[in-house]
């Protein structure tokens, strides 16, 4: 139904086309109200952390971890900074003609 949230991110440029950086936010969603007719907000979390490397003007490659999760789970608040379930890897070419 309703969705807010925010973002931070920083990146920096290394010598040799080469840059790292990453980001962090948070997340509000209101959901349709339960059963009971209770209208809950739920809060997730997620962080990314990247480096980037460009040898040629049109070339670019990138690897990534990623993170995000709900902030309240089975009712408890619960946060995991790591999880295998919940990370992901990733890895991005680009070339532009």
């Amino acid at each position: 139904q309703l969705d807010v949230g925010g973002r931070v991110g920083a990146d920096y440029s290394l010598p040799l086309g080469m840059g790292v950086g990453g980001s962090v936010g948070t997340q509000y969603l209101k959901r349709y109200a339960n059963r009971e007719g209770q209208d809950l907000w739920a809060q997730s979390w997620d962080w990314e952390a990247h480096l980037l490397y460009s040898p040629l003007s049109w070339l670019n490659f990138g690897l990534a971890v990623e993170h995000g999760e709900p902030v309240i789970r089975n009712g408890v608040r619960n946060i995991d900074f790591v999880d295998r379930n919940r990370t992901r890897y990733t890895f991005t070419a680009l070339a532009a003609y």
